[in-house]
């Protein structure tokens, strides 16, 4: 078969029958899921090998002249057949199937070092055949950031394939690549800035602009990464889109509406969340307003209606939150950020309140909140790690840590914290109560005599480091076992498996530490993770980007809960923990959290002590405690009026 016939067909099929394969292992597990096993994973690698390798002599300018009879540079036709290839039109499989972290040959490796030197001269075909290649191998932040020469000549499907790679999260494996994609992010908003003012890239601008709006900085929020610096440049960033966009120079600055000058009128609210159906975060919101003062507020609820595992269409639910609000809207973004911003300002909002984080970039729902739609605003830690930090908001509410000594340095966030003490989170139903049993601990291959440590986040929170301190910790304790659950179907669910199993088996061959003594889940139903929680001795926490509602289920649940200090407003299960007067189970740093979860493991009697102290403490747990919860949001906010 001519090359070009069978590089079309791995593109088309067989890279994605590794996938079908892949994805169809992993559905065969049962509740304790497993790595791939060596021979499909062999299979993947060699595929992945074996097309890198065609890329490279296919679209190689001699191999052009062979196959075409024309010079390199009309070989561009071929690139675009390519870049419209079932796998390489989707930039996240070749993270699914965990490319960046498959072993590498010599011939890899010599590939790779090939494409990378090309790269610093390559012109025409050959920048797309250096790039095609080195994505089948790289994590994307480890892409080169080409020339603005380079860009220039660029058809917009490679420009789309090469942005649509480098923008997407990166892998993250070790705590070396925390620091490398820390110092990549901020040089590649730099770089997107450069090359949007660079006359060079005039003609493509437009192009450019849709593309650069994808770019993804979620990792932020769950890597050890200073997080002003790169918020600097995020600002910067929006500003620069917002002026070379001719849809979004058209938004009018903000005007305070006629209202405003009515000292009789209702002070009307308006909140942005990800949806109003039954959830966590729902419940938080409508625990926040429930009991506020119908003669002094409207309060306006906007959604973008996003639904996942964790929410659920619920009519009495529907029922007490329309009682609380004034009205319900609904946005949708493909409207566009001018036509969203028109009809969150038509309203006269008083007060603006973002509790939505599905997105973090400069994408539609980025370029919203850059703009001012009511004369205060204000961004919810609850449910956004980091503060928006685009410039129009005033305030940025989350609680205070129980000892102030351990207080992060809010003036690097830009906005000012206001404080809801001694939780900014509540959850006005509980959690949930399971009266059945549908796991066990031998369901999971666990004895009873077992001490189970316990972690449910999703595989991003699960660093290096936090795996690491579990490890050391679990392994001082006789009969220590760890059990994660890291796939759920709210998050990534166990697409990123390949991915985790590297990084899990990297910290255990690290630290000696047997695969034997952990437990892995597999997607999980949510009867299924509160017992997970009901069944473990200790529930261990991730860091800087801690937990709320798993923190809290195990607390609701008398679980000893282990959570470090507050390092950044990611940080928002120390409150939580602290909120119960469990400052014990506080950590200073890892080493500190090694021995209080060691300690734990290995006192029966310590975690009776604090589960009898949980079970029988005194009235409602604040972050069930809705009656007061509401009433001091309110006085905050009318605090907050007052002051403006």
């Amino acid at each position: 078969m001519p090359i070009r016939a069978k590089l079309i067909d791995c593109l088309n099929s067989r890279l994605i029958e590794d996938l079908q394969l892949y994805q169809t292992a992993l559905s065969t597990f049962g509740i304790v899921a497993h790595a791939v096993g060596t021979s499909q994973i062999t299979a993947i690698r060699k595929s992945r090998s074996n097309v890198a390798r065609m890329l490279f002599e296919y679209l190689s300018p001699a191999k052009a002249n062979e196959v075409k009879g024309d010079p390199p540079q009309n070989a561009a036709p071929d690139s675009e057949t390519i870049c419209r290839t079932t796998f390489m039109a989707q930039p996240h499989f070749r993270i699914w199937l965990g490319y960046p972290v498959l072993e590498r040959d010599e011939a890899d490796k010599a590939l790779i070092d090939t494409c990378l030197k090309s790269l610093t001269t390559a012109e025409g075909v050959t920048v797309f055949r250096d790039i095609a290649v080195l994505t089948m191998y790289l994590s994307p932040h480890e892409l080169p950031l080409l020339s603005p020469a380079q860009i220039a000549k660029m058809p917009r499907y490679e420009l789309g394939f090469y942005l649509g790679i480098l923008l997407n999260r990166p892998v993250l494996l070790t705590e070396e690549d925390e620091v490398q994609y820390g110092k990549f992010t901020p040089d590649l908003i730099d770089w997107i800035c450069e090359l949007l003012e660079d006359p060079q890239i005039a003609p493509i601008q437009k192009s450019l602009l849709d593309l650069v709006q994808k770019i993804n900085l979620g990792e932020y929020y769950v890597a050890e990464i200073d997080a002003p610096p790169l918020l600097e440049k995020r600002k910067k960033m929006i500003g620069l889109i917002r002026r070379l966009d001719p849809t979004l120079r058209k938004i009018p600055p903000y005007q305070p509406p006629a209202r405003a000058n009515d000292p009789t009128r209702k002070i009307r609210v308006g909140f942005l969340a990800r949806t109003l159906k039954k959830g966590p975060d729902s419940e938080s919101l409508y625990a926040l307003f429930r009991d506020f003062d119908t003669d002094r507020f409207e309060i306006y609820a906007y959604t973008i209606d996003h639904f996942d595992r964790v929410v659920k269409a619920d009519k009495a639910f529907d029922e007490a939150f329309d009682k609380v609000l004034s009205g319900r809207r609904l946005l949708r973004y493909v409207q566009g950020t001018a036509h969203i911003v028109d009809k969150l300002r038509s309203d006269e909002l008083d007060i603006f309140i973002l509790a939505n984080s599905t997105h973090f970039g400069v994408g539609t729902a980025d370029l919203l909140i850059s703009h001012r739609v009511a004369p205060i605003q204000i961004s919810s830690n609850t449910v956004n790690p980091l503060p928006t930090s685009v410039g129009a908001f005033d305030h940025f509410l989350t609680s205070s840590c129980p000892d102030t000594s351990d207080e992060i340095a809010y003036s690097d966030i830009m906005e000012p914290p206001i404080f809801l003490d001694p939780t900014s989170i509540c959850y006005p139903f509980g959690l949930g109560k399971e009266t059945r049993t549908v796991l066990d601990r031998a369901t999971i291959g666990l004895r009873d005599d077992d001490v189970m440590f316990y972690n449910g986040s999703s595989v991003d929170r699960l660093r290096a480091p936090c795996l690491r301190a579990y490890m050391r910790a679990v392994a001082q304790v006789p009969n220590g076992k760890l059990v994660l659950a890291p796939f759920n179907s709210g998050w990534s669910g166990n697409l990123h498996s390949n991915i985790f199993w590297e990084r899990l088996r990297r910290v255990a061959a690290e630290e000696g530490f047997s695969l034997e003594d952990i437990v892995i889940t597999n997607e999980l139903t949510l009867a299924e993770a509160r017992n997970l929680v009901q069944i473990c001795d200790v529930y261990l926490t991730t860091w800087p980007h801690g937990g709320a509602t798993t923190v809290t289920l195990a607390l609701d649940k008398a679980k000893p809960v282990v959570v470090t200090k507050r390092v950044s407003s990611r940080s928002i299960d120390q409150f939580l923990v602290g909120s119960v007067g469990l400052n014990e189970l506080v950590a200073k740093d890892e080493d500190d959290f090694i021995r209080i979860a060691a300690d734990l493991g290995r006192s029966a009697e310590t975690r009776t002590a604090i589960g009898d102290r949980l079970s029988n403490y005194d009235g409602k747990m604040p972050f069930f405690d809705v009656d007061n919860y509401s009433t001091r949001f309110q006085q905050l906010l009318l605090d907050v009026w007052d002051r403006n």
